[in-house]
C-alpha cells in the first residue's frame, strides 16, 4: 500500500517541483507573449497601422509552439536519455576523474574545475543540450559569472563538432583545418575573456545557475525524479526559446540582424553573393548558412577565398541568439557570450583573410564552377 502511494506521489511532487523552480521561465514566457500582443496590436491599428502585417492567433500560436517543442525535446531526449546513464555510469565507477585528464590543463588554464571538462567534451561530441544534461548531472555548483561565461564560450564555439565539419567538408573546406581552428579559437577566446575578467575584477561573484543541480548523494528513485525534473526543465527552456525567436522574427527583428551583419561583413571582402548565406549563418546557425552556400555553389560561381572565410567564420560564430540564450542557464553575463565572441571571432577570420592575402593568393584565387547536374 506503502509503495502505490509512493508511485502516485511521484510524478505529482515532481510537476509541482518543476513548476515552482522553473516558473519565473513560465512568466517570462506569459510576458513576453503579451508584450507580442500588445505590439501586434498597436502596428496593426491607428495610424501606424501595417498591413503586410501576418494576423495573429494567441492559441494558434501557443500550439504551435508546443507542438514544434514536443517535436524537438523527443529528438534531443533520444540523445540525452543515454548521455544520462552514461554520466551516471561514471561517476558510480569513479572514472570522472580518468575522463578529465586529457582536458584537465585546458581547464586549469581557464580557472575552470576539472568536470566542466566532461561537459565541454559531451557538448563537443553532441550538442549544447547535452552540455546541459551532463553540467547538471555532475553537480558543478560553485561557479563565479566569469567562470560560467568562460564554459559558455567553450560550448558556443565549438559543439556537435563532427557534424559541423562534415558540414564544413561539403563545401569542400579540410576539416583537420576547421577541427583545429575551432577548438584554438574557442581556447583563446574563454582564455581572454577569462584573463580580461580576472585582471578587472569583473563578475567574481557566484553565477546564478538555472538549472537544477545535483550535489548531494541520492537514492535511485530520487536520482530519477531529479534527471526527470532535469529533462522537463530542458523542454521548458526550448518552449520559452521558441516563443523568443518567433516573437523576434515576426517583429522583424531577425531581418534587421540579417541586414546589419551585411553591413559588418564587408571589410572580410567576401563575395557579394555569399554574405545573405553567411549573415543567416551567422543569425541561426551553420546547417542553415552552409546549405545556402551549396546552394550558391550549385548555382553561380564562387571563389574559395570567400566559401573558406565564411564558413571559418560561421564556424565559431553561429546561431548568436538561439544558443546564446540557451547558455545562459549556465549563469554566464551576455557581453561575453555574445558581443565579446563576435568580436574576437570576427578578428580571428579577419586575421585569417590577411594571412591567406599573403600567403595562399594563387590558391585562392581559384573559383568553384557551378556544378552540372548529371
Amino acid at each position: 500500500m506503502a509503495l502505490k502511494k509512493m508511485i502516485f506521489r511521484i510524478p505529482i511532487c515532481l510537476l509541482l517541483e518543476g513548476f515552482r523552480f522553473y516558473n519565473f521561465l513560465v512568466i517570462f514566457a506569459c510576458r513576453g507573449f503579451w508584450c507580442c500582443l500588445k505590439i501586434e496590436k498597436k502596428l496593426t491599428s491607428g495610424p501606424m497601422k501595417v498591413e503586410r502585417l501576418p494576423q495573429f492567433r494567441a492559441v494558434e500560436f501557443l500550439k504551435r509552439n508546443l507542438r514544434s517543442t514536443t517535436r524537438v525535446s523527443l529528438e534531443l531526449f533520444k540523445i540525452m536519455v543515454p548521455i544520462i546513464f552514461l554520466v551516471h555510469l561514471l561517476k558510480y565507477f569513479d572514472l570522472v576523474r580518468f575522463l578529465v585528464v586529457p582536458l584537465r590543463p585546458v581547464m586549469a588554464m581557464l580557472d575552470l574545475p576539472p568536470e566542466a571538462g566532461v561537459v565541454w567534451a559531451m557538448t563537443m561530441a553532441n550538442n549544447i543540450y547535452a552540455g546541459l544534461i551532463a553540467f547538471s548531472s555532475l553537480g558543478i555548483s560553485q561557479l563565479t559569472v566569469a567562470q560560467a561565461t568562460t564554459l559558455g564560450l567553450l560550448m558556443l564555439v565549438c559543439h556537435n563538432l563532427f557534424i559541423e565539419v562534415m558540414v564544413a567538408k561539403k563545401c569542400g573546406l579540410n576539416i583537420a583545418f576547421q577541427v583545429l581552428f575551432r577548438l584554438g579559437s574557442a581556447i583563446v577566446m574563454a582564455f581572454v575573456v577569462m584573463s580580461s575578467y580576472k585582471f578587472l575584477g569583473l563578475f567574481q561573484g557566484p553565477a546564478k545557475i538555472v538549472l537544477p543541480v545535483q550535489t548531494e548523494s541520492l537514492n535511485p528513485f530520487q536520482t530519477v525524479g531529479k534527471e526527470v525534473q532535469n529533462l522537463a526543465s530542458i523542454y521548458l527552456i526550448i518552449f520559452v526559446l521558441m516563443v523568443i525567436m518567433e516573437g523576434l522574427e515576426r517583429l522583424g527583428f531577425m531581418r534587421f540582424i540579417t541586414k546589419t551583419l551585411q553591413v559588418v561583413l564587408k571589410p572580410l571582402e567576401l563575395q557579394r553573393q555569399i554574405l545573405p548565406s553567411t549573415a543567416i549563418g551567422l543569425s541561426l546557425g551553420l546547417t542553415y548558412g552552409a546549405g545556402l552556400i551549396l546552394q550558391s555553389i550549385q548555382s553561380q560561381s564562387i571563389d574559395r577565398r570567400s566559401i573558406f572565410l565564411s564558413v571559418s567564420l560561421m564556424g565559431i560564430c553561429h546561431a548568436l541568439i538561439e544558443d546564446t540564450i540557451l547558455v545562459l542557464a549556465f549563469g554566464g553575463e551576455i557581453i561575453g557570450l555574445l558581443l565579446l565572441r563576435l568580436i574576437l571571432g570576427y578578428l580571428f577570420v579577419l586575421a585569417l583573410a590577411k594571412i591567406h592575402s599573403a600567403f595562399g593568393r594563387k590558391r585562392g584565387s581559384a573559383v568553384l564552377e557551378p556544378q552540372v547536374a548529371k
